[in-house]
């Protein structure tokens, strides 16, 4: 039988979710344009679906900041924190 949660994770997305062994999620990633990108990690919840818990996004659209926000769901809440970096100094390798 086809998991509707999962085949709509696959069209959400930029294609197939990859699986993080050590905290059991689903993790997928998508973006907009060159400089948003999300990362999404869902929990699977037997016998009912998916349940996202946490997002990391990354805003570059500003050309000379970042502003990465940080979101995680705790007891029920979303708890947010953001964050901007200069452009250069988040991408320098």
């Amino acid at each position: 039988m086809l998991s509707k949660a999962l085949s709509v994770l696959t069209q959400k997305s930029l294609g197939m979710f990859s699986v993080d062994e050590d905290t059991k999620r689903l993790i997928t990633f998508n973006k907009s344009g060159c400089c948003y990108h999300v990362r999404s990690e869902y929990q699977v919840i037997p016998q009912k679906g998916l349940l996202l818990v946490k997002e990391s996004i990354e805003d570059a659209e500003s050309g000379e900041w970042v502003r990465v926000i940080e979101r995680n769901l705790i007891k029920g809440k979303w708890v947010e924190k953001v964050k901007k970096y200069p452009v250069e100094e988040y991408y320098k390798e």
